[in-house]
């Protein structure tokens, strides 16, 4: 296999990302991305999708990537598609899709999910992969994450497609929508003609860390009754948040507490019943209101080690609330089904922002219903650096099952 350069390329951009990530400076303002919204129409909801069905085209056009300063050999374009939310009402996502100009054949697509990792629409990928470096800044990591995927996908000739999984109301941490966002984004790319697939027969292979994993891994869950006809061949994915609501206790007063914060915001505008409003102070909703116009390294600055009690009403843990218990369980990875794909999954044994051991037992529990899943732990990494460690040999997991080769275990 040719990963050898692969890796290098892969490994150069990611560590491109954490070296904006650590010269972010703590005090960061929030003043650039509250002034840039994406008013490109490929982002507008239409009138009506009465009539429509998910994974149909609504818009596209033409787009050139940026994020890098120099130009790219692939042609690129952002297409609007029919999704679904967590009610399943019928809505508008938008993915960037990819064709390199020497494409492999027959025809493949990767899937890249990125850590969008956010509650606005500035750090949303089909908007950041096209503003220039100077504009971004060290704002958007999972940009920098997107145009790693899509040099390393088109460098081995596979299209690529990067959905906004998080929905037209960036619905963070809502995994069940981003599942549907994934498998229509992949269903909008086959049917997408400029790209020169074959239709769902089209071998796809899922990518993510982190919050892209979330968004991947549902999409694994969710293929067998949502969107059978794909060929999904198989996933690579690290950093597992399985339970949101472990997460969240475990960031509430520490270093990821914004991290917590966020997620709270993002999850409620997919599950109205929350009511999130009548849990704040009037604190509460100028954190919420301030949170919605940043990217993670901004909000994970702004409010470090603080605890989200100190923003609710009479202290309230919202992980108390029963409603939001149920929400949580619901969102829940292995809630819908086991997937019926080969899947690697990598991990820090000591993460200190997502919790390893739930994400040994989902892999267990996989296990014992037949799936190849191979798992990977590395017990000197952290939350960042396991995905440089594990990033080639994702590349290498994907390569190896587009090329129809037999998926390892450590069932």
């Amino acid at each position: 296999m040719r990963h050898g350069p692969i890796r290098n390329l892969a490994a150069g951009v990611l560590s491109l990302t954490l070296v904006v990530a650590a010269s972010a400076p703590a005090s960061a303002s929030t003043t650039r991305t509250a002034t840039r919204s994406p008013a490109n129409s490929i982002f507008t909801q239409p009138a009506s999708l009465s009539g429509d069905h998910p994974g149909q085209i609504l818009k596209s056009h033409p787009v050139t990537i940026q994020a890098v300063g120099f130009s790219v050999p692939y042609k690129a374009w952002q297409i609007q598609y029919v999704s679904e939310n967590t009610t399943g009402a019928l809505q508008a996502d938008v993915a960037t899709v990819v064709k390199p100009t020497t494409p492999n054949l027959p025809p493949r697509l990767l899937s890249y999910q990125p850590a969008i990792d956010s509650d606005s629409p500035n750090c949303q990928p089909s908007y950041v992969l096209t503003q220039p470096p100077a504009v971004l800044g060290y704002e958007s990591l999972g940009g920098l994450e997107s145009f790693a995927a899509v040099a390393t996908g088109t460098s081995l000739g596979y299209t690529v497609v990067i959905p906004n999984f998080e929905g037209p109301h960036n619905e963070w941490t809502a995994g069940l929508e981003a599942g549907y966002g994934t498998l229509d984004g992949i269903r909008a790319a086959e049917n997408f003609a400029p790209l020169n697939l074959i239709g769902a027969q089209t071998p796809v292979g899922l990518m993510g860390y982190s919050g892209g994993s979330q968004a991947s891994e549902f999409a694994a869950e969710e293929a067998p009754t949502y969107a059978p006809e794909l060929n999904i061949v198989g996933a690579a994915i690290g950093g597992l948040p399985v339970d949101i609501a472990h997460i969240a206790a475990k960031a509430d007063g520490g270093l990821f507490a914004g991290v917590y914060f966020a997620a709270a915001v993002g999850i409620a505008r997919a599950y109205p019943q929350i009511k999130i409003n009548s849990l704040l102070t009037a604190a509460g909703k100028q954190m919420k209101k301030a949170i919605s116009g940043m990217c993670i390294v901004q909000f994970a600055a702004t409010y470090a080690f603080q605890r989200i009690e100190s923003y609710t009403k009479g202290g309230l843990n919202p992980l108390d609330d029963p409603v939001i218990q149920q929400v949580a369980a619901d969102d829940t990875m292995g809630v819908v089904g086991v997937p019926k794909i080969p899947m690697q999954v990598y991990m820090a044994t000591f993460d200190e922002l997502v919790v390893t051991p739930d994400v040994t037992t989902l892999v267990n529990r996989y296990c014992a219903a037949g799936e190849a899943i191979q798992y990977i732990e590395f017990p000197l990494a952290d939350h960042i650096t396991a995905e440089a460690e594990g990033l080639p040999g994702a590349i290498a997991y994907i390569e190896a099952r587009f090329a129809g080769q037999p998926a390892p275990s450590t069932c």
